[in-house]
């Protein structure tokens, strides 16, 4: 799990969204993990011409681990995987509008650690459809002014800076949650995403397994302070069911909750 942890300083964090083309801006998206993969790169070598990409292409590899887990449950082994999947979308953000060499090498070493790592899950992996749907009022939440003042948010909020475990409810929440850890600088501490999407993909409760519940116990005791974010709150039903859930896994201990647009 280290390589989710931040680094000791991130410092000149020029974000993506700060570059969005708001003209053509959708989130509407039916490829595979290795089309994402493969216009990352595509986009990473044309940045000023593929902003967009660089902003929705890092989440969906994400987006596409997580789906590959839920659905394939036989594979062990896939929190290594999700902990590279997590890795990459954060240093893609932190470089693709800075260093676009660097970037393009960390995204060649993530495909080679995979190939690396089990062949069948990486042949299989490539195959996972992303599927993603428009949707205007999560788009609104992309502004980078809100995720900016979230960060300030949270900041003003709390005494600590750092030791934070930083949950984010996939699958509309990891873009903007990307960009908001990545805001705050936070040192030893660990973004964790995870799916609970009640009306796109009907889940009943945030898709966290056993196995899982079991890592997060010990990833609080090493990064005691629990932040859980959302990129909008609608009804609010989504951040409070999360909530009572993750309650169970940790009893007695404070879980403040985030999101970058409220709508209710």
């Amino acid at each position: 799990m280290e390589t989710q942890k931040s680094e000791t300083e991130i410092t000149g964090y020029k974000s993506p969204f700060e570059f969005i083309n708001r003209e053509n801006f959708t989130l509407s998206y039916s490829g595979s993990l290795q089309s994402v993969i493969t216009e990352e790169l595509e986009a990473l070598q044309n940045p000023k011409y593929y902003p967009n990409t660089l902003v929705l292409n890092p989440p969906r590899i994400i987006r596409a681990i997580i789906d590959f887990r839920i659905e394939n449950f036989q594979f062990g082994n896939m929190e290594e995987v999700q902990s590279m999947g997590v890795d990459i979308a954060l240093s893609l953000y932190r470089y693709c509008m800075i260093d676009t060499a660097k970037a393009q090498s960390f995204l060649e070493s993530f495909i080679e650690s995979l190939q690396s790592f089990d062949r069948n899950i990486y042949r299989k992996l490539m195959e996972q459809k992303v599927i993603q749907r428009d949707d205007n009022v999560t788009k609104m939440s992309y502004n980078p002014r809100l995720s900016q003042a979230t960060s300030d948010r949270i900041r003003n909020s709390h005494n600590f800076q750092n030791g934070i475990l930083f949950l984010v409810i996939g699958h509309g929440g990891i873009p903007a949650g990307l960009d908001v850890y990545l805001r705050l600088n936070p040192r030893d501490s660990i973004l964790y995403p995870f799916r609970f999407s009640r009306n796109k993909l009907h889940d009943n409760t945030p898709k966290i397994t056993d196995e899982q519940e079991r890592l997060l116990t010990r990833l609080q005791q090493e990064h005691p302070n629990i932040l859980l974010f959302d990129e909008d709150i609608t009804s609010g039903k989504t951040i409070e069911e999360t909530r009572k859930f993750l309650r169970g896994i940790f009893p007695g201990q404070r879980i403040d909750a985030y999101s970058n647009y409220n709508n209710e």
